[in-house]
């Protein structure tokens, strides 16, 4: 699940998922939501996608009338991020306890995935026998 719910509550953005998410938010699997976005295309229909910037699904649509457009939402704060909504209240059927803080309200900490791609790099490289790697 994602931090969505509280970020539109708390950030006065006017949204409500309809989604067939049993989680309490509504949302969609992320199998569904290029469908969405490629039937809302079809249509001329407005849709919003919660989307990581780091997704490449977005680029074939660069330099369309179809193009991602990204939203800016404030900085992720230490104080922010340790007052994001728990796992457990953002997919609780009680809206009250998916908004969580307003102090939680911030855009993503992208920080994890550096280590994420850090760490697998490591990883691939020294998987590899020493003969086979590049001596840079």
């Amino acid at each position: 699940s994602t931090f969505v719910a509280a970020q539109a509550y708390w950030l006065n953005i006017s949204l409500k998922s309809s989604g067939p998410e049993a989680n309490g938010a509504g949302g969609y699997p992320n199998a569904a939501l290029l469908q969405i976005w490629h039937a809302a295309n079809a249509t001329n229909s407005s849709v919003m996608i919660y989307y990581a910037n780091t997704n490449p699904a977005q680029l074939p649509f660069q330099g369309t009338p179809f193009e991602f457009q990204r939203i800016l939402l404030p900085d992720p704060t230490a104080e922010c991020l340790a007052n994001r909504v728990s796992q457990e209240d953002r997919c609780s059927s009680d809206p009250i306890r998916q908004v969580g803080s307003p102090l939680g309200s911030c855009n993503t900490d992208l920080s994890s995935l550096k280590k994420y791609v850090i760490g697998s790099l490591r990883t691939n490289t020294f998987i590899q026998t020493e003969a086979s790697r590049s001596p840079a």
